[in-house]
């Protein structure tokens, strides 16, 4: 059974928060936030991005796919401060999304990498493996 850790408990909060919205997960990221995204169906060149530029785009994100499901596989903490998981993401488009039309079912597997800094995310690393894409 996997042990809990004030930091893998972070983590976890982290996730459902950003599942059901993104609301109040700025209580859990330290204002220097750094998510990086590694080349996927939606960036296929990849980006790294700011505690803002998160926040916009978790906005947007909540538009185009309000509902989303975590299905968490694995997580733990490797190293103090350091959390990995590995989970099934997925969300149908309730508006259209590039070329994906509203309706569109998405489904990824995800690895992803925090290091936490005083309780809080300041680091987040994501690899997001896309499914092809279910058309309405």
């Amino acid at each position: 059974m996997p042990i809990s850790t004030p930091a893998v408990e972070v983590v976890r909060h982290f996730i459902a928060l950003v599942a059901g919205g993104g609301e109040g997960v700025e209580a859990l990221t330290t204002p220097d936030l750094v998510v990086v995204t590694h080349p996927n169906l939606f960036a296929p060149s990849g980006h790294t991005r700011t505690y803002a530029e998160s926040a916009a785009a978790r906005q947007t994100g909540k538009q185009i796919a309000p509902v989303q499901t975590w299905e968490i596989r694995t997580i733990d903490e490797t190293a103090p401060g350091y959390v990995t998981v590995r989970a099934t993401w997925s969300a149908t488009l309730a508006s259209a999304a590039g070329s994906f039309a509203a309706g569109t079912q998405l489904r990824a597997e995800i690895a992803q990498f925090f290091e936490l800094r005083e309780g809080q995310v300041a680091r987040l690393e994501t690899f997001d493996c896309y499914y092809p894409p279910h058309l309405p």
